[in-house]
């Protein structure tokens, strides 16, 4: 399917708030237009399965609050421009199962506080840039990302759960994961479910999470398979002793 941008169709999508579904399942598109978009408040679902969609153009999205499974399933797009992120706070699914999404852009993710899902299934990502995590609440973002070889330190620093954050990112055994701060996080069930991390990172984490959060757990924390050395075996004594529940592979 073709479809193209007249003056006409600028005009007419300009004042345009709310495009919820409006491209829902499009499986003939295989781009999209430049189109004004300047009034957007929310894109939810807006390409949700448009399967065969394999790029995107740079929208104007500076009012934009929401990308809730904006371009879930979307699986053969590859690229996604630097679009202006920074007012959007929910970013639940938006590249859900964009299998071959090659990169990320360094987007403004200042505003964000839900990240449920948002990376998930991008399996050809193999990096990933260091965005703004400061004011999320949730980053159950890159399960499944089994491409990803590498991780950068992030600030979630008010984030309380982080289940399947990591989970099945097989990409990253043996990588030494950085020691991200978790000081709030009260549920980790299956973090880095599959998952292997380098006997250093993993017990750096275990320290550095011992050190640093203080909260009442609700659920379990999984670490995959890594295994710990000498260094943690105190702060994870300590953690259970606080009521968390730890998976891993036990000691090196």
């Amino acid at each position: 399917m073709v479809i193209t941008a007249t003056d006409e169709d600028q005009a007419n999508t300009g004042d345009a708030v709310l495009w919820y579904s409006a491209f829902y399942g499009c499986t003939s598109f295989t781009y999209f237009p430049l189109i004004d978009t300047h009034s957007a408040t929310s894109f939810q679902d807006t390409w949700h399965d448009c399967t065969n969609m394999t790029s995107f153009p740079l929208l104007n999205t500076s009012e934009l609050l929401y990308l809730y499974g904006s371009w879930w399933n979307c699986r053969n797009l590859i690229n996604i421009p630097l679009m202006d992120t920074s007012k959007v706070t929910t970013w639940n699914n938006a590249f859900y199962r964009c299998y071959d999404l090659l990169e990320i852009p360094e987007f403004d993710t200042s505003a964000g506080t839900n990240f449920n899902g948002t990376w998930q299934h991008c399996t050809s990502l193999t990096s990933f840039p260091a965005l703004d995590f400061s004011k999320a609440l949730y980053i159950v973002s890159w399960n499944g990302c089994t491409g990803l070889t590498s991780f950068p330190y992030i600030n979630p620093a008010v984030a309380w759960c982080v289940n399947d954050a990591w989970a099945n990112c097989t990409g990253l055994n043996g990588y030494d994961f950085p020691t991200i701060h978790l000081p709030k996080v009260t549920t980790a069930v299956n973090t880095f479910q599959n998952v292997t991390l380098s006997t250093t990172s993993y017990s750096n984490l275990l320290i550095d999470f011992e050190s640093v959060n203080s909260e009442t757990p609700t659920t379990s924390f999984n670490f995959g398979n890594s295994k710990y050395n000498a260094s943690a075996v105190t702060a994870r004594a300590d953690l259970i002793s606080r009521g968390w529940v730890i998976y891993d592979g036990g000691p090196a």
